[in-house]
């Protein structure tokens, strides 16, 4: 009888657990090797999945200083939604660049979300779950619609913020 009530008393504790908990995807991410053109960068992603919605913030930190900060709220239905990205440069100047986002759900694993700017694609991220980490098969494209760019991007739970 004791372990029944110190069993309620926990799950009381802690509360329901939601359908948005239990995504995949929900959590904080980090890439600390992620190379690329301008040298060593790190990236950290907020991702929150409610049902069919998905809250993205993406901060990418270069070796020089520059942070740059994408973040958009997008339906899995395909449909394109305003995104914002800004880049905050060395100095403190901000410049910002406004896209459209659009996302659907492959399976529960599985995600593909397209950035576009004049109603064409311009980077599309294919990201999937394998074990503990976020996979992210990133490809851009030029305005032919040729890929000029492809990375594979590993990220694993973010420690939290000092």
């Amino acid at each position: 009888m004791m372990r029944f009530i110190v069993l309620a008393a926990v799950l009381f504790l802690a509360g329901p657990v939601s359908a948005a908990d239990q995504d995949p995807f929900n959590g904080v991410w980090a890439n600390t090797a992620y190379q690329s053109s301008g040298g060593k960068q790190g990236q950290r992603l907020t991702i929150t999945v409610r049902g069919e919605e998905e809250t993205y913030l993406s901060e990418l930190f270069s070796a020089q200083g520059q942070r740059s900060v994408l973040t958009f709220v997008v339906r899995y239905d395909n449909m394109p939604v305003p995104g914002h990205s800004f880049i905050v440069a060395p100095d403190g100047s901000i410049s910002q660049r406004v896209m459209s986002v659009r996302g659907r759900r492959v399976d529960a694993a599985h995600r593909v979300i397209e950035h576009m700017v004049d109603g064409k694609v311009v980077r599309r991220l294919t990201r999937s779950r394998a074990g503990d980490t976020l996979v992210s098969e990133l490809e851009d494209f030029d305005a032919q619609g040729k890929v000029t760019n492809t990375s594979h991007l590993v990220f694993n739970p973010a420690p939290p913020k000092p």
